[in-house]
């Protein structure tokens, strides 16, 4: 996973040492709409389908919740109803998912780095 984590920043970084500037932004960020499987820093894999509407629900070997997304200064946060807190910010294809336990600590406090890949 540390490799994963490692080519995202490598994927961020580069236009910015290669020109000195920061990559464009999208015009508007959108609710990542589907099946999703992240992939956690600390080894931990869940999944994540998000609707239209801004309904989410999340499953992992050890929990389950559904939750509410809204899109937030440029980001999806999507918050649990078992005190878990995530922001999810849109690179290319992917997304990089901050977690939070408990939603107290979001969004400063300590987070755990993920992937999130569209599910086939």
């Amino acid at each position: 996973m540390s490799r994963l984590l490692w080519a995202l920043f490598v994927a961020l970084a580069m236009p910015v040492f290669a020109t000195g500037k920061l990559p464009p932004r999208p015009a508007a960020v959108e609710l990542p709409v589907g099946k999703w499987r992240i992939e956690f820093a600390n080894g931990v894999v869940e999944t994540c389908e998000v609707r239209a509407d801004g309904r989410a629900f999340e499953a992992e070997p050890l929990r389950r919740s559904p939750g509410r997304a809204t899109i937030r200064d440029r980001s999806v946060v999507i918050r649990f109803d078992d005190d878990r807190t995530e922001r999810w910010t849109q690179v290319d294809r992917r997304w990089l998912v901050e977690h939070w336990c408990p939603s107290k600590e979001f969004p400063v406090g300590r987070r755990v780095l993920g992937v999130a890949e569209r599910r086939r």
